[in-house]
């Protein structure tokens, strides 16, 4: 009460002392002296709470910082102090925080009026001076016991590097080891395998969490009798934590030596001894348990390794090493390694087979207590696999633990307990508090999360609000690379299961998640809130009373009926919780925001995404602290004017309509990220809102530009003081007529990209001229690496004067180019998409007069082509599909204001072959001229043999809606050797590909795509790509009308390169059963096979044309109506994953042994049991019992999809026999309503979310 009362007193005291000491009839003296004693309480409170941030602080901030990295134990006593600790932290945190709020509001103050009073009173200045001197006082009394604090660590955390680094390792396998016989037989096939490089030796790392097995799988692979017998020696090196040169050194030498002896410590000395004993020898050296030494830099660690391994460059080519570690950074200190061996954990089997031999001695026990066995099976189910995914070390903690007992209630208490999981956590905690400390807390705050949560780079990066954006980035990226975080596929971020439980575990007193179907305590010293809103009136109370809480996420996984009774709640819970930093509310089901929202003074993140509200509060416009605000797919009825006022804020995730809302987006002048700028002429939303935003980074998309209708406004944006973008986006929407033209010029030229610029983009620019910057002789944007330039109209600027490090060059619709500008020697990847008069010529074609030959027509044409034609046109008229897909492309093409008109004497009465064909012809050749004849009249190159089409550098190519023929595009790749990608898509006069003699010399080829490219007849020299790894063809409905038949003795069966891995074939009209089989043969390495749209296949080949196909992984056949036999699909013994859509003959019960039908070749006895993933779609007949009991025999099968069963009424009534089986999918099958039995420990997915587990 009387810490209430005294600054009211003190106030009074000194409103009192001002009129006492001056007159009342002299307001000028008396105000300066009010101003001076004001100044005077201001600048107390300044300098208290600068000492405060700059030293009290951050020294007690190390001090707690120290004691979790070195605390592990169970000292209640240090515990409490800790808590204490960090109530003083938030408290001296809050302080200073709202008196930086209050200096941005007084910032947003003076924006608004030319004069603004200072933002306290003096009663404001009392209290603030009291609140600093209690925080003060209680740092004090903190740093008193830090003495104690001292004691307390000591007795609670022994500091022994030898039990920090964990025990040495030898050799000698004493396990027996269970389900790594695949792992095995990979690392010595990788050991032995016959690597092309130069180094005398590689480095092979196995990668994988503590206690995943690393170690005993490499001692496996050392005393490996093949091993043994392939390598002349071999050397164990156990490496401690911290790394020691010389003792590693001196064990390699007596290890090389047989155990001799030698006294030195000198590293030169024992290098020299080391390099005679392993002179020309074949060497296998294990290094197992390295680390990366955080403490040192990434190139100070690859020195270190550098300088320990030089003596082995004298060992005989092909030796290895093999190096064992928790983190995926040791791959970047070793220089010559090739891909690691990512190792996971057991299976189920494997799992329990380890348990066995712990627990009972054998693998296979006899024991008379079947209970007991059912049981550990039990344990094994729900704590070794489905909590620590089968990890080994978890296996050895549960089974030490219950080798002592046999009473079935015990096993079941363990089972129950909490002990078990914290056990097995506290031995992962080692790669965690080895991590730097910002890396741990990135990983802490993870907790958050649900397990197995999938979030996106900017997600996370944003969660972490404490760093800057580029900071957090790295840190990601750190943590990726040190196999914290896995990076998906789809480019999604997850936190190792493992290590979320390590994170769960040391944040179990701050950070707790309350689900939907979870019953938990929150306590008291909760800083970190996840909780579903359904939870939220049952804790209501306990969130409002905590005095730290940072972070509330609330989700919503029930149905909206509840809306009003969700807005009430929500609140009165925000209400409370005043000192929060983060909020979260994406996705509730509330349609009213409270108007105190505003009150959250402390917010740094504001989460409103894919809500629906009456209004957003015009109050959020007073949370000066903001950096984010999520307002993707937010709707709302009303949008306030006050955003402009959210001076600190960084980023807005939104899209272009609710952006558009915002309005003087340039007072945002701390911006840092903005997704789209749409230029309109109403004020606040012109392009000179740019101005102030010089913090953008990243990219900027500026679009509608043809709002702009003076050089001057472009000017205003000030584009080139950007420095900090790296990505250029520039759209006009509308050409705005011949008119507009110069004023796109001028626009233009106004909006040079700043220097450092990586990524530019142009879509829709009409003006005939360059703009000044791309016509500078000096590099104006010396480190542009992509250049899009989308609808350029006529040439292009000279790039390899202009854009000398140009990487990657696209230009789409580009109509008016006819020729490519020398383009610069460095290019790697090229994009030619929708440029329909472009024509690649040579400086041959301009020597020879090229120009001239065409004129003449079609009958200067060599006899060899004009047969090649005819023979094209022969096919094309037996091709109904081929025709129309040529009539399309022709009349696409005049519909485009291209003129065809075809060298014959007329058109027939109905549109040919032969007369749509020469339309084509004679319009590409005349392409060709005109290009030609812009060459030697413009004289953009002059004939000195100097002149190549494509530079060689290119390595990714991709031709689009272009109508180059067959001899540009022999000009085009014959000389790019390097070239690792094609794309063919939409070549529309292209017959044929080059032959073989040009083709087997593209030796680095590893991916080609052929699309709609609608007279491509023959696959020329197509199988003599030696490395070609990924085929798609799609779309091309006359491609092999011309293969001759395997009966003529001077054809080669096989079509492909035996090279391929992917292989898929789309809605190619003639393909047949006998084509898809020379398609697939001699393919011994194919491992993903797609058949889809092939009309007339009618049987999937069989035994003997499947027979060296043993490598497929996964099959896809979708939409092949005639399909209805699966002919030797058992054959595929590696098969895992198989998709069948639109195959209704393959769902009917086949008839005879040739003709099987889909469920009868999979539930065969000869069926597929490595099958993991089956997707049936379509199916509307029930499943016969007799299918249902072959069902069985899908032993391997993880997850099973129903998909568009539409009068599909049941599932199979014994699925419960897939004891394998993880994941039931069933999406757009409305008869299905009941579910059989189902196994257990699994996923259901209906329609696409998760119905149940």
């Amino acid at each position: 009460m009387a810490a209430l009362l005294f600054p009211a007193i003190l106030e009074n005291i000194v409103s009192s002392l001002l009129k006492s000491l001056v007159p009342m009839s002299d307001p000028k003296i008396r105000s300066l002296f009010s101003k001076n004693f004001h100044s005077m309480l201001e600048e107390k409170v300044q300098t208290m709470l600068q000492n405060l941030e700059t030293e009290g602080l951050p020294k007690i901030k190390a001090i707690k910082e120290e004691a979790e990295i070195r605390f592990g134990g169970e000292n209640q006593s240090l515990i409490m102090w800790l808590r204490d600790l960090d109530d003083v932290i938030c408290e001296a945190e809050d302080v200073l925080d709202e008196y930086k709020y209050k200096h941005l509001e007084q910032q947003v103050q003076r924006k608004q009026h030319a004069y603004a009073r200072s933002f306290y009173s003096y009663t404001s200045h009392v209290r603030y001076v009291s609140r600093v001197e209690a925080i003060l006082k209680r740092l004090d009394q903190v740093s008193f016991r830090v003495k104690d604090f001292i004691e307390l660590i000591r007795s609670d955390y022994i500091d022994d590097p030898h039990a920090r680094a964990g025990d040495v390792t030898t050799s000698f396998l004493y396990e027996q080891v269970f389900g790594r016989d695949e792992e095995i037989k990979h690392v010595t096939k990788l050991l032995i395998w016959d690597h092309e490089y130069e180094q005398r030796y590689q480095i092979l790392p196995i990668i994988g969490v503590g206690g995943v097995g690393k170690t005993v799988l490499a001692k496996s692979v050392y005393n490996h009798p093949v091993i043994i017998k392939h390598f002349e020696l071999r050397m164990w090196v156990h490496v401690p934590e911290d790394l020691d040169e010389v003792n590693i050194t001196t064990s390699m030498v007596e290890l090389a030596s047989n155990g001799a002896r030698v006294d030195t410590n000198n590293l030169e000395e024992l290098q020299k001894w080391l390099s005679k004993n392993i002179e020309c020898k074949r060497v296998l050296l294990v290094l197992d348990g390295v680390w990366y030494d955080e403490k040192s830099t990434e190139l100070a660690n690859k020195v270190r390794w550098m300088r320990l391994l030089a003596p082995l460059r004298f060992c005989h080519s092909g030796s290895m090493i093999l190096v064992t570690s928790r983190m995926k950074l040791v791959d970047k200190i070793f220089a010559n390694s090739i891909e690691p061996v990512v190792l996971k954990g057991l299976e189920e089997d494997a799992c329990f087979a380890l348990f066995n031999r712990y627990v009972f001695g054998i693998a296979d026990p006899q024991t008379p207590d079947e209970h007991l066995l059912e049981m550990g099976k039990k344990i094994v189910a729900e704590i070794i696999v489905a909590r620590f995914s089968g990890l080994p070390l978890a296996v050895m903690v549960v089974a030490g633990m219950l080798s002592l007992m046999f009473d079935a209630e015990e096993w079941k208490y363990i089972l129950r307990s909490n002990n078990t999981f914290q056990d097995v956590i506290k031995i992962l905690m080692g790669s965690y508090q080895r991590l730097p400390q910002h890396l741990q807390r990135c990983v802490a705050h993870h907790s958050i999360f649900p397990k197995g949560m999938a979030l996106s780079r900017e997600y996370l990066i944003h969660s972490w609000i404490g760093d800057v954006e580029d900071i957090a980035s790295a840190y990601l990226n750190e943590l990726v690379s040190r196999s914290f975080f896995q990076c998906r596929d789809d480019g999604l971020f997850v936190l190792h299961h493992l290590m979320h439980d390590v994170a769960d575990f040391v944040t179990k007193d701050v950070c707790i998640r309350i689900e939907h179907n979870t019953t938990r305590e929150i306590p008291p010293t909760i800083k970190h809130l996840r909780i579903d809103m359904e939870r939220l009136a049952e804790h209501k109370k306990k969130i409002c009373k905590l005095k730290n809480l940072r972070t509330l996420v609330v989700t919503c996984k029930s149905s909206g009926i509840r809306v009003p009774i969700y807005n009430e709640l929500l609140g009165k819970t925000l209400k409370k919780t005043k000192r929060l930093r983060v909020l979260r509310l994406a996705s509730c089901h509330i349609n009213q925001l409270p108007e105190w929202l505003g009150d959250l003074q402390h917010l740094r993140l504001l989460d409103l995404s894919d809500l629906q509200v009456k209004r957003l509060p015009r109050s959020v416009g007073t949370l000066y602290h903001l950096l984010y605000l999520d307002l993707m797919n937010f709707k709302a009825d009303r949008m306030p004017g006050s955003l402009s006022k959210l001076i600190n804020l960084r980023r807005i995730m939104s899209d272009a309509a609710t952006l558009d809302r915002f309005g003087k987006i340039g007072e945002l002048t701390a911006l840092q990220q903005l997704p789209l700028f749409s230029i309109e002429k109403k004020e606040g939303h012109k392009i000179g809102e740019l101005k102030k935003l010089n913090k953008l980074r990243g990219e900027l998309r500026i679009s509608n530009l043809q709002n702009v209708c003076r050089s001057k406004e472009a000017a205003a944006a000030k584009l080139k003081k950007k420095t900090c973008l790296h990505k250029l986006y520039l759209e006009w929407n509308d050409d705005g007529g011949a008119s507009a033209s110069e004023t796109m010029e001028k626009v233009l030229d106004e909006l040079q990209p700043p220097h450092q610029i990586n990524d530019l983009e142009i879509v829709g620019y009409a003006a005939k001229r360059h703009p000044i910057w791309m016509q500078l002789s000096q590099h104006s944007l010396p480190y542009l690496k992509v250049l899009i330039l989308n609808q350029w109209p006529g040439t292009l600027p000279l790039l390899g004067q202009w854009v000398p490090q140009l990487h990657q060059l696209e230009l789409r619709k580009c109509s008016k180019l006819r020729c490519l500008p020398s383009l610069p020697l460095n290019l790697e990847k090229l994009l030619l998409s929708g440029c329909y008069l472009l024509a690649i010529i040579t400086e041959a074609d301009l020597v020879k007069g090229y120009a001239q030959e065409m004129k003449a027509g079609f009958d200067s044409r060599p006899v060899a082509v004009i047969e090649e034609e005819f023979r094209t046109t022969e096919s094309l008229e037996k091709n109904d599909r081929a025709m129309a897909e040529l009539e399309r492309v022709i009349q696409s093409l005049e519909a485009s204001g291209y003129d065809l008109k075809p060298s014959a004497s007329s058109y027939d009465l109905e549109p040919s072959s032969s007369s749509l064909l020469a339309s084509l012809q004679s319009w590409g050749l005349s392409r060709k001229h005109d290009a030609i004849r812009d060459k030697l009249t413009t004289k953009m190159q002059s004939i000195d043999g100097s002149m190549q089409p494509l530079p060689s550098s290119i390595t990714q190519l991709h031709l689009g809606s272009c109508f180059v023929d067959d001899s540009e595009l022999l000009n085009c790749i014959s000389k790019l050797t390097l070239l690792t990608h094609l794309v063919l898509a939409g070549c529309y006069c292209i017959t044929t590909l080059p032959s073989e003699k040009v083709l087997s010399k593209l030796t680095q080829l590893q991916e080609l795509q052929i699309e709609d490219c609608v007279l491509l007849t023959s696959p020329g020299g197509l199988r003599e790509f030696p490395s070609l790894r990924v085929l798609n063809i799609r779309s091309c409905p006359n491609l092999l009308a011309l293969i001759p038949s395997e009966g003529s003795s001077s054809v080669v069966s096989a079509l492909l390169p035996e090279s391929l891995i992917d292989l898929e074939i789309t809605d190619c009209e003639l393909m047949t059963n006998d084509l898809i089989n020379r398609c697939l043969r001699g393919l011994t390495r194919l491992k993903h096979l797609s058949l889809q749209q092939l009309k007339h296949i009618t049987s999937f080949p069989s035994d003997d044309e499947l027979s060296h196909l043993t490598s497929i992984e996964s099959l896809t056949l979708k939409d092949c109506e005639k399909l209805v036999s699966m002919g030797g699909l058992h054959m595929l013994s590696s098969l895992s994953s198989l998709h069948v859509h639109g195959c209704p003959g393959l769902l009917e019960s086949g008839t005879g042994d040739d003709n099987l039908s889909l469920l009868q070749a999979l539930l065969s006895r000869k069926g597929l049991a490595s099958l993991q993933v089956l997707s049936i779609v379509g199916q509307e007949v029930p499943f016969t019992p007799k299918q249902e009991e072959c069902l069985e025999r899908l032993t391997s099968l993880q997850t099973l999809s129903f998909k568009n069963c539409e009068s599909l009424t049941s599932l199979p009534s014994n699925l419960e026999c897939l004891t394998s089986l993880k994941r039931l999918y069933i999406e757009n099958c409305p008869q299905i309503n009941s579910l059989t039995t189902l196994p257990t420990s699994f996923q259901i997915i209906l329609d696409g979310s998760k119905a149940g587990s």
